[in-house]
């Protein structure tokens, strides 16, 4: 069980079963996982959206844990609004 000041990242997660034959038993499965962080929202921001837009996972409990901002002042606006502290979270 983790306590409450131990750090347990946001994971994103997906998994495809293996079977033999169509109808068949699962044999097994294929899991991948990715741990959100600044990386994956840049990849998203690059790949899909417009390049004035951004990206940004957040966590109800950690915060902003992953975000495609460059410019130091929009980054630490953004981590402002959004932790789980401020009255802009506790009150949605």
């Amino acid at each position: 069980m983790l306590g409450v000041e131990q750090y347990f990242p946001v994971v994103m997660v997906s998994a495809v079963p293996l079977q033999g034959r169509r109808n068949a038993p699962v044999l097994g499965a294929v899991i991948s996982g990715y741990e959100l962080d600044d990386i994956l929202p840049a990849a998203l921001k690059q790949t899909y959206l417009n390049q004035d837009r951004e990206a940004a996972f957040y966590s109800k409990t950690s915060g902003v844990v992953g975000e495609s901002f460059t410019d130091p002042a929009s980054k630490k606006l953004v981590t402002t609004y959004f932790n789980s502290g401020t009255d802009f979270i506790t009150k949605v």
